[in-house]
C-alpha cells in the first residue's frame, strides 16, 4: 500500500501525466525508464516538491517518491506507445524495435493478468473496505481486480487460482482470526492469497505494497496515512 487513495488520487496521477509528456525532462529517446538518466528523474521529483507538500518523515517520503517516479515512468511508457501508433513508419529493425519485440514476448507468458484499469489495486482494496465496514482480505480482493465486465475471470489461468481460493477459504481455519487490519487490507504472511499464489508473479503483492513482515507493512500502512494527509491537503 504505498500510493495515494482518496479523491484527489486520481487528479494527481493525472497531473504526474503531463510531466511524462514533457520533451525536456522525459525524452523519448531512451529505450526503457530504468535507461532514463537518475538526474531527469530528479528533476521530475523536484517539480512534485515545487507544486505540492510532501512529507517530512523520512518512510513516508521515500514511499511517495518511489510511487511517484513509478506512476511518471508508466505515464511516459504509455506516452511513447501512443506516439509510435500514430507516428511510426515500418522500415529496417532498430534497437527500439527488437525491445518491443522482447517485451511482447515477455508479455505473453504472462498468465495473471488484471482488469484493475486505471484505478490501483489499492484504490479498489479502500473502496471495498469503505463498503464493507471493515478491512478486505486479500483472497477478496483477487477476484475484484481480475474479473472482466461480463463477470468472466480474465484467463483459465486466473480462474484456476479463484477457484482455488474459494476452495480453501470456505475451510474456517484458513480464515484471518488476528492478523494485521491496520489499513484497507487484511493479511498474514500465510493466508489463502498467500498459499494459492506462492511460486507465481506477486504482482498484486507489490502494487499493494506488502511486506515480508508485518512491521514493515505497518510501517507502509502509517506512511500511507501521512501521505493521504498531505495529498488531501495539497489538492483541496
Amino acid at each position: 500500500m504505498h500510493q495515494p487513495i482518496d479523491d484527489g488520487a486520481r487528479t494527481f496521477t493525472g497531473w504526474l501525466g503531463t510531466i511524462a509528456q514533457k520533451p525536456h525532462m522525459c525524452p523519448i529517446r531512451y529505450l526503457s525508464w530504468k535507461a532514463m538518466p537518475k538526474e531527469l528523474k530528479k528533476e521530475c521529483w523536484h517539480l512534485v516538491e515545487r507544486k505540492y507538500t510532501v512529507p517530512s518523515n523520512l518512510i513516508a517520503y521515500a514511499v511517495l517518491k518511489t510511487f511517484t517516479l513509478q506512476k511518471i515512468g508508466k505515464a511516459w511508457r504509455d506516452h511513447k506507445l501512443w506516439l509510435k501508433n500514430k507516428h511510426y513508419i515500418p522500415n529496417s529493425r532498430n534497437e527500439a524495435q527488437i525491445e518491443s519485440e522482447k517485451n511482447k514476448e515477455r508479455h505473453s507468458r504472462q498468465d495473471d493478468l488484471h482488469s484493475a484499469g486505471s484505478c490501483s489495486f489499492a484504490v479498489h482494496a479502500a473502496k471495498k473496505a469503505k463498503v464493507d465496514g471493515h478491512p478486505v482480505e486479500r483472497v477478496a480482493l483477487y477476484p475484484i481486480v481480475h474479473t472482466q465486465k461480463n463477470g468472466s475471470a480474465v484467463n483459465p489461468a486466473v480462474q484456476a487460482k479463484m477457484d482455488k481460493m474459494k476452495e480453501l477459504f470456505a475451510d474456517p481455519s484458513n480464515q484471518l482470526q488476528s492478523s494485521n487490519t491496520s489499513g484497507s487490507i487484511a493479511w498474514s504472511s500465510d493466508d489463502v492469497y498467500a498459499k494459492v499464489r506462492v511460486g507465481c508473479n506477486m504482482e498484486m503483492g507489490m502494487e499493494l505494497g506488502y511486506s515480508e513482515t508485518v512491521d514493515d507493512h505497518l510501517l507502509f500502512n502509517y506512511a500511507i496515512t501521512l501521505i493521504e494527509v498531505i495529498l488531501v491537503i495539497g489538492l483541496s
